[in-house]
């Protein structure tokens, strides 16, 4: 009887395999070839799940957001305002093994994405969805006292997406100087300072 084969799975093998690669060596090192050898899979076997190199790609990076945006969703379940805020800058900043890879794979996606309408719009969703999250955050906080009810929630949400992915950013090229703890601190200063929290 003939093996059924998952197709969801498979692309996802994939996806998961391009990733990999990415963080490991890079876009430009990473070939058709080395996709399908980290899958698995025999050279040429990828075809019927993608059509080719720019394709899988998309999916990648479609699926770096998406697993961002899944674990910000999951953690602040129940948390509002400067708590969820707290949270949502957790899974972002690269203070996890996924988060540290997911930065590492960013910074090639960005390069690709300037002249790359497809990603370019793949990367403009996810930060209108984040950028809108924020603000209802913002907005709660406010509401609960936790920043200055002065504080523009539109224009701190635009602050505290360049915080996140500017910091990414630095944390994916230096590690070393930008460990966990420092992040957390730089993560509360921001939410401090940029928000001015109605204590202060």
């Amino acid at each position: 009887m003939p093996k059924i084969v998952d197709h969801d799975e498979r692309r996802r093998e994939i996806v998961l395999a391009t990733w990999r690669l990415i963080a490991r060596q890079g876009f430009a090192r990473t070939t058709m070839r080395e996709i399908a050898r980290e899958a698995g899979f025999a050279n040429g076997a990828l075809t019927p799940y993608f059509t080719g190199k720019d394709a899988i790609l998309e999916a990648a990076f479609e699926h770096v957001f998406a697993s961002t945006s899944a674990r910000i969703a999951q953690a602040s379940r129940g948390a509002r305002g400067l708590d969820a805020l707290r949270v949502a800058l957790g899974e972002i900043l690269p203070v996890t093994e996924d988060a540290k890879l997911e930065a590492r794979i960013v910074l090639a996606f960005w390069d690709l994405a300037l002249t790359n309408p497809e990603l370019r719009e793949i990367h403009d969703t996810a930060m209108r969805a984040w950028r809108e999250r924020f603000e209802e955050h913002a907005r709660d906080a406010i509401a609960d006292g936790g920043l200055d009810p002065r504080v523009d929630p539109a224009g701190f949400a635009d602050r505290l997406l360049v915080f996140a992915i500017g910091t990414q950013s630095f944390a994916a090229l230096d590690p070393d100087h930008y460990s966990s703890e420092r992040l957390a601190d730089l993560a509360e200063g921001f939410l401090r300072d940029a928000g001015g929290t109605a204590e202060g």
